[in-house]
């Protein structure tokens, strides 16, 4: 059980609700905390689960994983899910089909096919996904642009950080951009995606949300392992959503909590299967 438990990717989990409270305080400024906002929370961890489980059963015997997933295990989240859109959206299914899509592509990079290198662009399909179900359920304009901004953020984040991993698993993964265009390529491409969200984040005067950014950005320049530079990332991306949100009263003790289980969660890194993971101190 703890293996199928590691296979959600436990220190992405933080950031799932980071992303979910996002789009839900995006119209109004501000965040309630009542049974619909504890309902969205819970569909965005099974639509990001369901996503993961379907992506590890696609990936077969990538790093071994295949081992630990039941085929049937993964049926649960995705008939949770489901029965939650069922009930609060039946439009944003539709996001759901769209996010699994964009799964099976995604896949694609342990293939040897010609576009097995740059299947990484639909890897954040899965956050969208979500942030879109949310709106919708909480009735969004979805055509509202703060939401599709809000998108563009997350996208380039996520982009920028997937090629860090891509970078850390260029030894093992055989298709990927790193080994297509090299490490040093990569992380130029990872740099100036990340460049450009910092350029979006000064047009729309969000300057706390820099703070992480110029951080990363530094790693980045420096060539920092790509391991290590991939954890701290996805710390760095919860607090780059965390500076996103609208704080209040009511809502700031929400976003210790979200950043505390974003950093607790974020020594579960090695315990999710992988070829690259070093040896040693599996916690850690």
């Amino acid at each position: 059980m703890q293996k199928v438990f590691s296979l959600t990717r436990v220190y992405s989990l933080g950031n799932v609700l980071l992303i979910t409270i996002l789009t839900i305080g995006l119209n109004f400024g501000n965040i309630s905390i009542n049974s619909k906002f504890i309902e969205t929370c819970l569909m965005g961890l099974l639509f990001w689960i369901s996503c993961v489980f379907l992506l590890e059963f696609f990936h077969k015997s990538v790093d071994g994983r295949e081992k630990f997933l039941d085929r049937y295990m993964l049926l649960i989240p995705v008939i949770l899910l489901v029965s939650i859109l069922l009930t609060t959206a039946p439009m944003a299914i539709i996001f759901f089909i769209l996010a699994l899509i964009s799964v099976k592509i995604y896949s694609l990079k342990s293939k040897n096919l010609p576009i097995s290198h740059i299947v990484f662009i639909f890897r954040p399909v899965t956050e969208l996904g979500i942030m879109f179900a949310a709106a919708a359920i909480y009735n969004y304009n979805l055509h509202n642009p703060e939401l599709w901004i809000l998108s563009l953020l997350v996208f380039l984040i996520s982009i920028s950080r997937n090629l860090i991993g891509d970078i850390r698993d260029v030894q093992f993964d055989r298709y990927t951009l790193p080994r297509k265009i090299g490490t040093n390529k990569t992380y130029l491409l990872s740099f100036l995606i990340l460049l450009i969200l910092i350029i979006l984040c000064i047009f729309n005067a969000l300057f706390y949300a820099l703070i992480p950014l110029f951080l990363m950005s530094i790693l980045i320049i420096i060539k920092l392992d790509p391991y290590v530079l991939h954890r701290i990332y996805i710390i760095c991306s919860s607090f780059f959503f965390a500076f996103l949100l609208p704080i209040s009263e009511q809502s700031i003790n929400l976003v210790i909590i979200l950043l505390f289980i974003s950093v607790i969660s974020n020594f579960t890194y090695n315990i999710t299967p992988r070829k690259s993971n070093p040896t040693g101190i599996e916690w850690i």
